[in-house]
Protein backbone atom coordinates (compact mmCIF):
# COMPACT_ATOMS: atom_id res chain seq x y z
CA UNK A 1 0.00 0.00 0.00
CA UNK A 2 1.73 3.54 -0.83
CA UNK A 3 2.10 5.53 2.19
CA UNK A 4 2.55 9.06 2.45
CA UNK A 5 3.45 11.63 5.07
CA UNK A 6 1.22 13.93 6.46
CA UNK A 7 1.85 16.09 9.35
CA UNK A 8 -2.11 15.87 9.57
CA UNK A 9 -2.36 18.17 12.38
CA UNK A 10 -1.12 20.83 9.75
CA UNK A 11 -3.30 20.28 7.16
CA UNK A 12 -6.20 21.49 9.68
CA UNK A 13 -4.07 24.40 11.52
CA UNK A 14 -4.78 27.85 9.61
CA UNK A 15 -1.26 28.79 10.69
CA UNK A 16 0.41 26.17 9.98
CA UNK A 17 -1.29 26.32 6.34
CA UNK A 18 -0.22 30.05 6.05
CA UNK A 19 3.63 28.77 6.18
CA UNK A 20 3.31 26.18 4.28
CA UNK A 21 1.76 25.05 0.95
CA UNK A 22 0.00 22.02 1.50
CA UNK A 23 1.19 20.15 -1.59
CA UNK A 24 4.51 20.12 0.07
CA UNK A 25 3.95 18.55 3.40
CA UNK A 26 2.25 15.36 1.55
CA UNK A 27 5.17 12.95 1.43
CA UNK A 28 6.03 9.29 1.34
CA UNK A 29 4.98 8.30 5.19
CA UNK A 30 7.97 6.85 7.03
CA UNK A 31 7.04 2.87 8.13
CA UNK A 32 5.57 3.51 11.56
CA UNK A 33 2.10 2.88 10.70
CA UNK A 34 -1.45 4.15 10.86
CA UNK A 35 -2.04 7.77 9.43
CA UNK A 36 -2.96 9.02 5.77
CA UNK A 37 -2.79 6.67 2.96
CA UNK A 38 -3.16 8.54 -0.02
CA UNK A 39 -4.20 11.96 -0.89
CA UNK A 40 -5.62 13.03 -4.63
CA UNK A 41 -5.62 16.82 -5.75
CA UNK A 42 -7.65 18.42 -8.05
CA UNK A 43 -7.92 21.57 -9.93
CA UNK A 44 -10.39 23.27 -12.53
CA UNK A 45 -11.37 24.38 -15.81
CA UNK A 46 -14.48 24.51 -17.78
CA UNK A 47 -15.80 25.17 -21.30
CA UNK A 48 -14.21 26.99 -23.77
CA UNK A 49 -11.04 27.31 -21.25
CA UNK A 50 -7.65 26.06 -22.01
CA UNK A 51 -5.98 23.69 -19.67
CA UNK A 52 -3.21 25.28 -17.13
CA UNK A 53 -0.36 23.73 -16.69
CA UNK A 54 -0.25 20.97 -13.47
CA UNK A 55 1.69 22.05 -10.43
CA UNK A 56 2.90 18.11 -11.09
CA UNK A 57 2.31 15.51 -13.47
CA UNK A 58 -0.15 13.86 -10.65
CA UNK A 59 -2.75 16.29 -10.20
CA UNK A 60 -6.04 15.79 -11.92
CA UNK A 61 -6.66 18.45 -14.25
CA UNK A 62 -10.46 18.20 -14.70
CA UNK A 63 -12.69 19.96 -17.93
CA UNK A 64 -15.74 20.46 -16.88
CA UNK A 65 -18.91 21.36 -19.39
CA UNK A 66 -20.99 24.02 -18.13
CA UNK A 67 -24.51 23.11 -17.09
CA UNK A 68 -24.57 19.59 -16.47
CA UNK A 69 -23.20 17.17 -14.38
CA UNK A 70 -20.22 15.46 -15.10
CA UNK A 71 -18.45 12.40 -14.00
CA UNK A 72 -14.89 12.06 -13.82
CA UNK A 73 -12.86 8.59 -12.87
CA UNK A 74 -9.49 7.50 -13.65
CA UNK A 75 -8.50 9.78 -10.65
CA UNK A 76 -5.02 9.65 -10.28
CA UNK A 77 -2.84 9.57 -6.67
CA UNK A 78 -1.17 12.34 -5.92
CA UNK A 79 2.21 10.02 -4.93
CA UNK A 80 2.53 7.78 -7.44
CA UNK A 81 -0.48 8.72 -10.55
CA UNK A 82 -1.76 5.68 -10.10
CA UNK A 83 -5.33 4.79 -11.15
CA UNK A 84 -6.89 5.04 -7.68
CA UNK A 85 -10.07 3.28 -8.79
CA UNK A 86 -11.62 6.52 -7.35
CA UNK A 87 -14.44 8.46 -9.35
CA UNK A 88 -15.84 12.53 -8.72
CA UNK A 89 -19.20 13.56 -10.03
CA UNK A 90 -19.10 17.01 -9.98
CA UNK A 91 -23.03 18.62 -10.26
CA UNK A 92 -24.01 21.40 -12.64
CA UNK A 93 -22.02 24.63 -12.75
CA UNK A 94 -23.21 27.71 -14.92
CA UNK A 95 -19.65 28.53 -16.38
CA UNK A 96 -16.19 28.58 -15.78
CA UNK A 97 -14.21 31.63 -14.39
CA UNK A 98 -10.31 33.26 -15.12
CA UNK A 99 -8.95 35.13 -12.53
CA UNK A 100 -6.01 36.07 -14.61
CA UNK A 101 -2.60 35.85 -14.94
CA UNK A 102 -0.16 36.22 -11.65
CA UNK A 103 -3.53 36.07 -9.68
CA UNK A 104 -2.64 34.53 -5.81
CA UNK A 105 1.60 34.58 -7.19
CA UNK A 106 2.34 33.90 -3.34
CA UNK A 107 -0.85 32.08 -1.70
CA UNK A 108 -0.88 30.86 1.51
CA UNK A 109 -4.14 28.96 1.53
CA UNK A 110 -2.09 25.23 1.06
CA UNK A 111 -2.99 25.06 -2.75
CA UNK A 112 -0.12 26.02 -5.56
CA UNK A 113 -0.66 28.79 -6.82
CA UNK A 114 -1.60 27.82 -10.68
CA UNK A 115 -4.57 26.91 -9.20
CA UNK A 116 -6.21 30.10 -8.26
CA UNK A 117 -6.44 31.23 -12.18
CA UNK A 118 -8.93 29.17 -13.41
CA UNK A 119 -12.37 27.48 -12.09
CA UNK A 120 -16.16 26.81 -11.59
CA UNK A 121 -18.51 28.81 -10.12
CA UNK A 122 -22.52 28.15 -10.33
CA UNK A 123 -25.49 30.72 -9.10
CA UNK A 124 -26.18 28.43 -6.51
CA UNK A 125 -24.91 24.96 -4.80
CA UNK A 126 -22.48 22.73 -6.45
CA UNK A 127 -23.05 19.17 -5.60
CA UNK A 128 -19.54 16.75 -5.31
CA UNK A 129 -19.99 13.10 -5.26
CA UNK A 130 -16.95 11.19 -4.56
CA UNK A 131 -17.49 7.21 -5.31
CA UNK A 132 -15.66 3.50 -4.84
CA UNK A 133 -14.18 5.41 -1.63
CA UNK A 134 -13.01 2.44 0.78
CA UNK A 135 -15.93 1.72 3.47
CA UNK A 136 -12.83 0.61 5.46
CA UNK A 137 -11.33 4.30 5.40
CA UNK A 138 -11.86 8.06 6.65
CA UNK A 139 -11.80 10.88 4.43
CA UNK A 140 -10.77 14.64 4.70
CA UNK A 141 -11.70 17.10 2.20
CA UNK A 142 -9.90 20.93 1.79
CA UNK A 143 -11.95 22.96 -0.70
CA UNK A 144 -10.74 25.84 -2.56
CA UNK A 145 -13.14 28.86 -4.35
CA UNK A 146 -11.42 32.56 -5.17
CA UNK A 147 -12.09 35.05 -7.76
CA UNK A 148 -10.69 38.30 -8.42
CA UNK A 149 -13.82 40.52 -8.56
CA UNK A 150 -17.17 40.64 -6.40
CA UNK A 151 -17.85 39.36 -2.78
CA UNK A 152 -19.08 35.99 -1.98
CA UNK A 153 -18.96 33.54 0.84
CA UNK A 154 -19.14 29.97 0.41
CA UNK A 155 -19.46 27.22 2.53
CA UNK A 156 -18.56 23.14 2.36
CA UNK A 157 -21.09 20.94 3.96
CA UNK A 158 -20.59 16.85 4.35
CA UNK A 159 -22.30 14.51 6.74
CA UNK A 160 -23.39 17.65 9.05
CA UNK A 161 -19.89 18.55 9.05
CA UNK A 162 -18.84 22.38 7.57
CA UNK A 163 -16.52 24.92 7.23
CA UNK A 164 -16.59 28.21 5.36
CA UNK A 165 -14.93 30.79 3.07
CA UNK A 166 -16.11 33.85 4.08
CA UNK A 167 -14.46 36.01 2.02
CA UNK A 168 -13.93 34.99 -1.49
CA UNK A 169 -12.90 38.37 -3.38
CA UNK A 170 -8.96 37.86 -3.93
CA UNK A 171 -9.10 34.95 -1.43
CA UNK A 172 -5.40 33.48 -1.49
CA UNK A 173 -5.02 32.45 2.07
CA UNK A 174 -7.90 30.45 3.18
CA UNK A 175 -9.33 26.91 2.56
CA UNK A 176 -12.56 25.45 4.14
CA UNK A 177 -11.90 21.61 5.22
CA UNK A 178 -14.32 19.15 6.51
CA UNK A 179 -12.66 16.11 8.52
CA UNK A 180 -13.01 11.88 9.13
CA UNK A 181 -15.67 11.34 6.63
CA UNK A 182 -17.33 7.89 6.92
CA UNK A 183 -18.07 6.77 3.09
CA UNK A 184 -21.46 5.32 2.69
CA UNK A 185 -21.58 2.50 0.43
CA UNK A 186 -18.11 3.92 -1.29
CA UNK A 187 -19.64 7.19 -1.69
CA UNK A 188 -18.86 10.70 0.37
CA UNK A 189 -21.18 13.69 -0.60
CA UNK A 190 -20.27 17.12 0.20
CA UNK A 191 -22.07 20.69 -1.19
CA UNK A 192 -20.26 24.15 -1.94
CA UNK A 193 -23.12 26.49 -0.79
CA UNK A 194 -23.79 30.15 -1.01
CA UNK A 195 -23.63 31.96 2.50
CA UNK A 196 -23.02 35.58 0.88
CA UNK A 197 -23.24 37.14 -2.20
CA UNK A 198 -24.21 35.27 -5.25
CA UNK A 199 -21.80 32.19 -6.01
CA UNK A 200 -20.50 29.10 -5.02
CA UNK A 201 -17.46 28.48 -6.62
CA UNK A 202 -14.81 25.68 -7.33
CA UNK A 203 -10.72 25.76 -8.02
CA UNK A 204 -9.44 23.45 -6.41
CA UNK A 205 -9.96 20.14 -4.16
CA UNK A 206 -7.79 17.78 -1.60
CA UNK A 207 -9.11 14.01 -0.53
CA UNK A 208 -7.12 12.62 1.71
CA UNK A 209 -7.61 8.97 2.38
CA UNK A 210 -6.74 7.76 6.12
CA UNK A 211 -6.92 5.13 8.57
Amino acid sequence: MRKLLLIITILFSFSAMAQTPLHKLIRKKAASGGGVTDSLAFMFYGSGQSAESSPTANWNNLNKTSGTAQTFSSLKYLDDGANSGFSLNVGTTSNAVDNGAGYCSSPTDGFPSIVHKKGLYRDATITLTFSSLNNSKKYDLVFLGTRSTSAHGNRLTSQTKTDDIATIQNNCSDAAKVIDLVPSSGEVVATISIISGSFAYLQGLYLIEHD
